[in-house]
């Protein structure tokens, strides 16, 4: 995500268009709020043209914040997701061994559970 002026300035020599830090359409954050559609449209052509990891080691090299956007099936098997216990697997009744989103609260001295299975309206089936 690229905030700054400054980090425009470099994002533009990175993608080999430092001509665009005089374009009147991008050189302040107000001029590329106004002309945002045309900003996205210039990111979607340059951003295709190299891998994931390759703009992140060029974003991380040049102090501009990034991270890559992953799919459901990468991000249940990431190593922050799974440290941080996001995703649990339950046994359910009738489906088996599923895997799904954890509560959002951890206490150290409660844990948590799993809550029971809901039925139709949200009633839990007993």
């Amino acid at each position: 995500m690229v905030y700054t002026d400054r980090q425009w300035l470099t994002f533009f020599d990175l993608i080999g268009r430092s001509d665009l830090a005089g374009d009147p359409h991008f050189q302040t954050i107000r001029d590329r709020t106004e002309h945002i559609d045309e900003l996205y449209q210039l990111l979607e052509s340059v951003l295709t043209t190299r891998s994931t990891e390759q703009w992140l080691d060029q974003f991380d090299k040049a102090d501009i914040p990034a991270v890559a956007v992953k799919s459901l099936a990468e991000l249940v098997d990431d190593p922050q997701i799974v440290a941080s216990e996001l995703f649990e697997t339950v046994d359910h009744p009738t489906e088996g061994c599923l895997r799904q989103p954890g509560l959002a609260w951890k206490f150290s001295r409660t844990p948590s559970a799993p809550g029971r299975s809901s039925g139709p309206a949200g009633r839990a089936h007993g």
